[in-house]
């Protein structure tokens, strides 16, 4: 049925193209950028000053997104799946409406059929159930790591199938097999992320109406995108294996040098600013260290994490300068590296049961 779509679609384009009303070959390219044609516009419930303003004003101004004929934009409100695709397919297919005006589903056309007949069509909708009342409910975040991962390739982007994001996923486990592909690639572009601190990802739930603004800026937009990079491990421990995710800043990728090593009733995973390693020996540039112990630990500076098995996990770092004051070059990066882990959410760690 699908393939049939295609075939019609294609053919209609031809006739388009042939009649001169449509270049048929420039319609199945996707935009790369978003093209800000439109005016800006104010919705009565939002502000300027809102976290998710840029985004909401950059799709209005894309042609993506016009809110509500009461003047609202209802930025906590439930995203039904017509809604994200109507998104979607306006900013990577302005022309969507050339050859789709008819588009039925489940034998009906209506006001979103355009839009789903070029998402079914250029695969964005691959892997997900279509049909009017699965377009007309809440999109679950499952879905939306689909859609968004398909819009990617649909671009020409290449997504990563990295599955050790698993490690810092606390409900992976939960994700049924169909989407894991798709929220590991979410993860590993940065285009979605946890929704608290254990990185559970909650993908039976939906994303709020302001959240798929920023979802969609992000596919176009790398500048925006979830700027983490993370480092797995497997612990071991009572009889089972657990996963032990690291996160930190997307900067620090290639800066720094981790370690594993056991001390008495103690695994220390360490993590040392890579310039600053082999001053006095191998023995400075030390950020931060994740404890896993078999007792409660006092540390200067700690973080509890919580339990690992039997043992107690803690987030420690230094109170002292782990660089050598000689060596320039690496005490600006070791300073650099510290001041951004002291002041700021620059690292997390997060355990998951395998």
């Amino acid at each position: 049925m699908k393939r049939s779509a295609r075939i019609i679609s294609l053919l209609l384009a031809l006739v388009l193209l042939l009649s001169g009303t449509a270049l048929a070959s420039d319609f199945f390219i996707p935009e790369q950028d978003l093209k800000l044609t439109q005016p800006s516009r104010s919705f009565r419930d939002t502000s300027t000053g809102a976290w998710y303003w840029d985004d909401l004003d950059t799709l209005v101004r894309a042609g993506g997104i016009n809110g509500y004929e009461d003047g609202s934009f209802k930025p906590d409100g439930t995203l039904q799946m017509c809604e994200f695709v109507k998104i979607l397919v306006s900013v990577l297919f302005p022309a969507y409406d050339v050859i789709y005006k008819d588009y039925q589903i489940g034998g009906q056309v209506t006001w979103y059929s355009p839009y789903v007949g070029v998402a079914v069509d250029s695969g964005i909708l691959d892997g997900i159930t279509v049909s009017k009342s699965t377009l007309e409910s809440p999109m679950s975040r499952y879905d939306m790591a689909l859609a968004i991962t398909n819009a990617a390739a649909v671009k020409g982007e290449e997504l990563a199938d990295d599955d050790t994001t698993q490690y810092i996923i606390g409900d992976y486990q939960d994700i049924p097999a169909k989407y894991r592909s798709a929220v590991h690639k979410a993860y590993w572009a940065g285009l979605l992320a946890g929704k608290d601190n254990t990185g559970s990802f909650y993908g039976s739930q939906g994303l709020t109406r302001a959240e798929a603004c920023a979802v969609v800026v992000r596919l176009f937009r790398q500048e925006d995108r979830v700027d983490k990079y993370y480092e797995a491990w497997t612990v071991q421990e009572d009889g089972g294996t657990y996963g032990l995710g690291v996160t930190m800043p997307t900067e620090w990728y290639g800066r720094f040098v981790s370690e594993s090593t056991v001390s008495g009733d103690k695994q220390i995973i360490s993590y040392f600013c890579k310039a600053s390693y082999n001053d006095y020996g191998g023995g400075a540039g030390l950020l931060f260290s994740v404890v896993l112990s078999d007792s409660v630990c006092d540390y200067p500076s700690q973080k509890y994490v919580g339990r690992i098995g039997y043992k107690y996990a803690y987030y420690t770092y230094p109170t002292d300068v782990q660089y050598d004051p000689n060596n320039a070059e690496s005490a600006r990066e070791y300073a650099s590296m510290y001041n951004e882990l002291q002041f700021t959410d620059a690292v997390n760690v997060v355990f998951t049961f395998r």
